[in-house]
């Protein structure tokens, strides 16, 4: 057979990385993000996109001023091959999981074990994995002096010195206003941050990882000494307040719906932002089954809610 015959065959060949990062982009809504959630460039995942265009023919992604929007054929393929990824996704993770015998050690912040973690790591038992709860910081700090293999938390922010570790994002955290039901702001089609003016607020500045929202929230006058009723910070917590009617939250959470038919989230991420959770670990340790297993559990658990994976 001809060489240009063999080598335009193997072109035409559709893989999973080409899937995962049209998937990716589809739940990120940009290339840049893609490629910032897969660890891979910009120019890489356009060119995964861009050849499974070539291979089925049809444009997928369409560019726009606000970032990659699918077309009418990359809505159709969304939900044929999304479940293709999450299952590569989950048989690479379980495999990982029952294959590697060796002990884990994660330190990860109390918002990520109370919120985020009991779900997803399930099929670990105790003697695979050992979870330390610890503030951000410390989680950080615990992986550099070799207290524990890895650490969950928010990415450190730009302005704050960060261990030199390998920081790799698993999941990101939706901003979400939780109301109860009835409430004006339930109610309401959109919202916009002046909606939130005179209302009260269950957290404090403290609740979040950065200043950027905190001052955002106390441009509305949310933060004031007579406003100032709970210090809450998890979502669970705020959900807890909310629901008890001292007043409203904005929190982070990465549930995509609640089950408490007394109370709504609202989704504020278009106008406040989201949150990334990083997974850190020594430069090459990333390489270990074990490590490599619980990313995995993580991003097939977390990343797929919050849209990042």
């Amino acid at each position: 057979m001809p060489s240009h015959v063999v080598s335009s065959h193997a072109y035409k060949e559709i893989t999973l990385q080409q899937l995962r990062s049209f998937v990716e982009t589809a739940r990120r809504g940009s290339l840049a993000a893609a490629a910032e959630a897969l660890g891979l460039t910009h120019p890489t995942v356009w060119s995964q996109v861009h050849a499974l265009e070539k291979v089925l023919g049809k444009k997928l992604v369409q560019s726009d001023p606000r970032g990659s929007a699918l077309t009418d054929a990359g809505r159709d393929l969304l939900p044929l091959v999304e479940p293709l990824v999450n299952g590569a996704a989950r048989l690479r993770e379980r495999f990982a999981a029952t294959t590697c015998s060796a002990r884990l050690t994660v330190a990860a912040t109390p918002r990520v074990m109370t919120d985020d973690l009991p779900e997803v790591i399930r099929h670990f038992s105790a003697a695979e994995l050992t979870l330390i709860e610890m503030t951000g910081p410390d989680a950080f700090e615990a992986v550099v002096q070799g207290q524990a293999d890895a650490a969950l938390g928010f990415r450190p922010q730009p302005n704050s010195p960060a261990p030199p570790l390998e920081y790799r994002p698993v999941y990101e955290l939706s901003t979400k206003l939780i109301c109860p039901l009835g409430h004006r702001l339930a109610r309401r089609k959109t919202l916009a941050l002046a909606d939130l003016a005179n209302e009260v607020l269950v957290n404090d500045p403290a609740s979040f990882p950065d200043d950027i929202l905190p001052s955002r929230l106390e441009e509305l006058g949310l933060f004031g000494p007579a406003r100032l009723r709970i210090s809450a910070q998890f979502a669970g917590t705020c959900r807890a307040y909310v629901r008890a009617g001292f007043g409203l939250a904005v929190t982070y959470s990465n549930r995509a719906t609640l089950p408490d038919p007394t109370l709504v989230e609202r989704d504020l991420s278009n106008l406040l932002g989201r949150a990334t959770i990083v997974l850190a670990a020594r430069p090459g340790a990333f390489d270990r089954p074990e490590l490599a297993a619980f990313e995995s559990a993580i991003r097939a658990g977390l990343a797929t809610q919050s849209g990042l994976g």
